[in-house]
């Protein structure tokens, strides 16, 4: 009696390791496809504002800063005048 006891537990047992290996192995494919998604994501958002950054100040920011310049040489040369 005492053997087959024996048997079943051990049984069990192997059971409960592949179960937990079967759980393990499913959590890993599916978290690292998230985890590597979710690099993809910030490096694309980052070069992404990277762009829109480099748009606004080249697209904005210097021909204002022209227009101030040019301006700011009126000015000085109405003054002199």
């Amino acid at each position: 009696m005492s053997n087959n006891y024996e048997r079943i537990s051990q049984m069990l047992d192997q059971q409960k390791r592949k179960m937990f290996l079967l759980r393990l192995l499913t959590l890993l494919v599916v978290l690292i496809p998230v985890g590597i998604g979710a690099i993809i994501q910030s490096v694309i958002l980052l070069g992404v504002g990277i762009v829109c950054a480099l748009i606004m100040f080249l697209g904005f920011g210097l021909p204002t800063m022209r227009k101030i310049a040019d301006l700011k040489k009126q000015l000085r040369d109405s003054e002199q005048m």
